[in-house]
């Protein structure tokens, strides 16, 4: 199984989630580059990451789907200039047009926010709506508590 987390980055030298993130499943969908340690907020992506996928190392936690492969796609910032189109849509659209060698696919989604519904943005929700149909097992926006 893959769980891919399109968020807002992440830390992939962390030691719950370093022997787990596949290296070339790494993509910045904001600049199409690599870095996904841009700006302030990576920490929610390796929590998210952790979460769902730490490893069963004996370091730290272990996540829910251990075992997974992870990757990682960053959407909110990149050192690049952005990218034509809704980084978070490029960011599913990556997800499902990239092999995984015949594993299934869970596909996180996060995008933190205060009351407006991320799903609504037209081609973020069209890009969940071609995930589910191509197979992914799941695509999903993640509510970040308002309290």
């Amino acid at each position: 199984m893959v769980v891919a987390d399109v968020d807002f980055g992440c830390r992939i030298t962390h030691l719950d989630l370093a022997g787990a993130i596949e290296p070339d499943r790494v993509v910045n969908s904001f600049d199409g580059g690599t870095d996904v340690a841009c700006g302030k907020d990576w920490d929610h992506g390796t929590g998210v990451l952790g979460l769902a996928g730490a490893s069963a190392n004996d370091l730290g936690m272990v996540g829910m789907a251990f075992g997974a492969a992870l990757w990682v796609v960053q959407a909110n910032d990149g050192r690049g200039p952005e990218l034509p189109g809704n980084a978070w849509a490029n960011g599913v659209d990556w997800v499902r047009t990239t092999s995984s060698g015949g594993r299934r696919k869970v596909v996180l989604v996060e995008v933190q926010n205060s009351g407006w519904n991320s799903e609504a943005m037209p081609a973020l929700n069209a890009a969940i709506r071609h995930a589910i149909a191509a197979g992914s097992v799941s695509a999903r926006r993640a509510r970040a508590s308002t309290t």
